[in-house]
């Protein structure tokens, strides 16, 4: 690759699908935090906190003044004389799912005043009985679980063709299904205008103060040393990576996480990550692993499209997200990498992947988690949370030979023939991934919320979305460009 520079003086060497084309003297980084304050997606919903009336605080650990709502979802009982052991058994789970989500649940006779989701479940099986409990309920956001003699030939759970905006109607009382519905109904009125999020910039004032008060607490300066022990331990391997880069890693996982919880964030964006070298020494990186992996949504560079799918599979499914950066191959998959991943991606109580650490790609200093995502596992594939796609973990990118943010996968999409073709979407700068095919889980969510179903990555493009090859497009005939390892021409 040439090292020339054109004449308007950008640098040749950054391949044009690693450049954004639009605005060629903005890094993708910097193009990134730009876009992230417009927080179309999240804020289309009124999911963006004004936070402090829109005054910045003197310091981000001064709690906000906003009185916190707390969601009550009711739970209504079928045909319960006749299966108490049963209904036990389901109440024990809705209670445990309540307590982690921190929401209030109205198990017995209804309390006055209307919740804000209901959640009926038929243990006998009459579906006539259940509806008119949906009568009774009004215009309130329902979910029906009401099992069938005979279960439907696709062993669908969820019932769309009964189903509109508002109701949901699945055909099991299985534990997993009724906890599900209880889910959808928190993420529901969550999505509502009810989640508390933060767009927070590591350059603030406030954000300073907070951390100048972490760093003068012992007791903070202690969790940082059994932070920075956690992870020189339990990594498969160290490369480059500094004892004291973990330490002061560890104090901004416990600003950060303070914060959060002092305020009750649902979740935050870090608009500014780089920035942290300038207040803490490193990155964010390692405590955006961290708090990914306690179930406290995080999302890198102010993404807060990225941060409203963090927030639906945390609410939904109790798995951390992945915000991405991706790239067509030759071999008709993704290659999808950033420089940070949860490592428990099967489940906060369950054992994480293995994970290196490195240091960070872009700045060759400070460190950055490189996790293992296991080959051959199915994921589904995000753009928001309205578009998704499924397919399978391909392979993990070896660094060295290859470079790029540490954490790289590879994944086939189902059902598309070029998955590099334009007006896909999949190249809008990031994409979200998550353990286990969870589409017909997030059909169901949406028919309940908006009353229609979310868009699919799927089929190969119309003749009209096919464009012509043009000499600078050609695929570079070696296996990666230099810049970005992905396998396409340089721009020029």
């Amino acid at each position: 690759m040439s090292e020339a520079r054109d004449p308007k003086g950008l640098d040749q060497t950054v391949c044009r699908r690693c450049s954004a084309s639009a605005f060629p003297r903005t890094t993708r980084r910097e193009f990134m935090i730009a876009g992230g304050a417009s927080a179309l997606s999240i804020g289309a919903l009124g999911l963006v906190s004004p936070a402090w009336g829109g005054e910045e605080p003197k310091s981000l650990l001064t709690p906000l003044s906003t009185p916190i709502q707390k969601c009550l979802l009711r739970v209504v009982w079928v045909g319960k004389e006749a299966a108490t052991a049963e209904a036990a058994s389901l109440t024990s789970a809705l209670g445990s799912t309540a307590r982690n989500l921190d929401f209030d649940l109205d198990l017995g006779p209804p309390s006055p005043g209307s919740p804000d989701g209901l959640l009926i479940v038929a243990l006998n099986g009459k579906k006539d009985e259940a509806l008119a409990e949906v009568v009774k309920g009004g215009t309130v956001p329902t979910v029906v679980l009401c099992p069938r003699g005979q279960p439907s030939a696709a062993g669908a759970v969820w019932q769309l063709g009964e189903s509109k905006a508002g109701l949901l109607v699945g055909a099991s009382k299985e534990e997993k299904d009724v906890v599900l519905g209880l889910r959808m109904l928190f993420a529901a009125w969550k999505m509502k205008g009810n989640a508390r999020t933060f767009r927070l910039l590591f350059g603030s004032p406030a954000y300073q103060e907070a951390q100048k008060e972490v760093r003068a607490d012992k007791t903070a300066q202690q969790e940082a040393e059994a932070f920075a022990d956690y992870y020189m331990k339990e990594a498969a391997e160290i490369r480059r990576a500094k004892w004291q880069d973990l330490i002061y890693a560890g104090l901004i996982y416990v600003c950060l996480r303070r914060i959060m919880v002092v305020n009750k964030f649902d979740g935050i964006g870090l608009g500014d990550c780089l920035k942290s070298y300038r207040v803490m020494g490193t990155n964010p990186c390692v405590p955006t692993l961290r708090l990914l992996d306690e179930g406290l949504p995080t999302a890198c560079e102010g993404d807060m499209s990225g941060l409203e799918v963090q927030m639906l599979t945390h609410w939904l499914f109790g798995r951390p997200s992945f915000i991405t950066e991706g790239q067509p191959t030759l071999r008709n998959t993704r290659i999808a990498a950033h420089c940070t991943s949860p490592s428990k991606l099967n489940g906060y109580d369950q054992p994480s992947e293995p994970f290196l650490l490195m240091e960070h790609s872009e700045t060759g200093r400070g460190v950055a988690p490189q996790v293992k995502w296991k080959v051959g596992q199915e994921v589904t594939i995000f753009r928001g949370g309205r578009r998704l796609g499924t397919g399978r973990i391909v392979s993990n990118t070896v660094q060295p030979p290859n470079g790029g943010c540490r954490t790289s996968i590879e994944y086939t999409i189902d059902g598309m023939a070029d998955v590099g073709r334009p007006g896909t979407g999949l190249g809008s700068p990031h994409g979200e991934a998550v353990y286990g095919n969870v589409e017909k889980e997030m059909d169901a969510f949406w028919t309940l919320v908006e009353g229609k179903l979310p868009l699919k990555y799927r089929d190969a493009p119309a003749p009209t979305q096919a464009r012509a090859v043009g000499p600078s497009e050609d695929v570079a005939a070696g296996p990666s460009c230099p810049c970005c390892r992905w396998a396409h021409a340089p721009r020029g």
